[in-house]
């Protein structure tokens, strides 16, 4: 103890000097010993500094004692040194002591925080809003390191989550699943509902009450018909089908369905099983009638025939069956069909007003050509057609007769659009058509022409002079002179040729001139002359 005191001693002295020295302007004096203000080293050996909390040389500390955890009034005293004297502005304080304080704190969000200081040993206590819950510490302490303890906790918003459709049925969430939030739940058609049809999101964030369930309604079971009886199928629950069904004899007096309902009842009412009475058979079709009939009960046969020309579609004969219907209904009556007609001559044509029962084929010839056979054929009842189809003949004009004085002839001959040609022998021209054609009526066009024998014209005698012919037809000849004192001037003659027409131009008299006071004479032959 003696020892630790000498220590003690020792130090506090070093440090009151140091502190001096610092008062005096110096910021730091160390000898070249190792000797430190704040601080003494000597060979390994180093004086901490005195603490009231503990003391600490060369390694070793005594006691550890220290003062640091001693607080009064949110103060700390931050361990007693013999160095810790130092001047702040114009005076000397000790930093021995210090205010502990924390910084106020903010709310939370959809929150709030009571604090009962912010210095140390301070509480500060969080809560939530309604409908938020509080995720972290509840409750916070101003610690000594002038923080608060803990990280800060957070308002999340109470959610009891989504639920899931019930078998059968389903759920409506409104308006979210948040707190104060309502699952109405709701069975499918044929369902009802067993146990809370509400549920609510509580501040648990859980949903009130459990979940319910849906059971299908059931109409229970059917008795069964006087002369019949009934099926339900699968079961008598929502869905359902009875079917009921008569004795042989007997029918249904309505539906022979039924069906289980939502509201737990069976559709319409049970029908009655009736004795089976068919009623009058269907009335016959157009151009049908009823050969006979056995009458309308069980069994009882009616029998339908066609009229003449038309055949049946469907049975002829039908029963009253045990279900109070007729086998089948009546039959149609259709028109026999003869089908096409025979294909008319390819020089002609088919007209078909229709193939069936009292049809008719009206068959034509193309112009020029004429019908051998019936023109007409009409669709009998066996099927069949009256007659076949005509043939088309080419029609022939017959042959003309050749004209007199000409000859004619025909190509190719003497059929539809052959041609007649007429030619004149030499000294006869042709009157009339030269080419005459046969027509699709059978005749020859135009007229019959004739060959007229060629003559050339009369021709008078030139003025002053005269004219001698010796004939007017072709080869015959003219002759002409003039009177006495004049001379002819052209052709002294001209012949008729196969034209009828004269050769040359018309000569003409021209007056002499006199020689030495005599005209010239011309001399002509008696003889001469028409």
């Amino acid at each position: 103890m003696r020892a630790l005191s000498v220590l003690l001693i020792i130090a506090t002295v070093i440090l009151v000097a140091a502190a001096t020295n610092r008062y005096s302007g110096s910021s730091k004096y160390r000898s070249g010993s190792g000797y430190r203000s704040g601080g003494y080293r000597s060979g390994g050996y180093r004086s901490g500094g005195y603490r009231s909390g503990g003391y600490r040389s060369g390694g070793y500390r005594s006691g550890g004692y220290r003062s640091g955890g001693y607080r009064s009034g949110g103060y700390r005293t931050g361990g007693y040194r013999t160095g810790g004297y130092q001047q702040h502005g114009s005076g000397y304080g000790y930093g021995g002591y210090k205010k502990v304080s924390c910084v106020k704190l903010s709310n939370p969000a959809n929150g709030n925080v009571q604090q009962t200081g912010t210095v140390l040993g301070s509480r500060a206590t969080y809560s939530c809003n309604k409908g938020f819950v509080l995720v972290g510490i509840e409750k916070r302490v101003c610690s000594r390191n002038g923080k608060w303890s803990g990280e800060a906790p957070i308002c999340k918003r109470i959610n009891c989550g989504p639920l899931p459709n019930i078998a059968n049925g389903q759920v409506r969430i409104h308006p979210d699943t948040r707190l104060g939030s309502t699952a109405t739940y709701s069975c499918n058609k044929g369902f009802n509902l067993n146990g809370h049809r509400v549920r609510r999101c509580l501040a648990s964030g859980k949903w009130s009450g459990s979940e319910p369930s849906c059971s299908p309604v059931s109409c229970g079971s059917l008795p069964h018909p006087e002369n019949g009886w009934v099926h339900i199928s699968p079961n008598t629950l929502f869905g359902a089908v009875a079917i009921y069904r008569c004795k042989l004899g007997f029918e249904l007096s309505s539906k022979d369905r039924r069906r289980c309902q939502a509201n737990g009842h069976w559709s319409g009412s049970a029908p009655t099983c009736n004795e089976i009475s068919c009623g009058e058979p269907p009335a016959p079709n157009e151009n049908s009638q009823i050969a006979s009939s056995e009458g309308t009960s069980l069994g009882d046969r009616t029998t339908y025939t066609c009229s003449t020309g038309f055949f049946a579609v469907g049975t002829t004969t039908i029963y009253c069956q045990n279900d109070g219907t007729y086998s089948d209904d009546a039959p149609i009556c259709k028109p026999v069909d003869c089908g096409a007609p025979d294909p008319p001559d390819p020089n002609g044509s088919v007209e078909v007003s229709s193939t069936t029962f009292g049809g008719r084929a009206l068959y034509k010839c193309n112009p020029g050509f004429t019908i051998v056979g019936k023109g007409v054929s009409f669709c009998l009842a066996n099927g069949e057609w009256s007659n076949d189809a005509p043939e088309c003949k080419p029609v022939n004009c017959g042959e003309i007769p050749s004209p007199k004085n000409g000859r004619v002839t025909f190509y190719p001959g003497t059929t539809f659009q052959s041609t007649a040609t007429f030619t004149c022998r030499r000294g006869f021209r042709l009157s009339g058509s030269r080419v005459r054609t046969c027509q699709a009526n059978g005749s020859w066009s135009g007229r019959q022409p004739t060959c007229i024998r060629i003559k050339c014209p009369k021709v008078s005698p030139p003025r002053y002079g005269k004219v001698y012919a010796s004939g007017n037809y072709p080869g015959s000849y003219l002759r002409y002179d003039c009177i006495y004192g004049y001379s002819l001037s052209g052709p002294s003659k001209r012949v008729c040729l196969p034209s009828g027409h004269w050769d040359g131009k018309e000569p003409k008299c021209v007056k002499d001139e006199y020689e030495y006071g005599h005209p010239q004479k011309y001399h002509y032959d008696d003889n001469d002359g028409y």
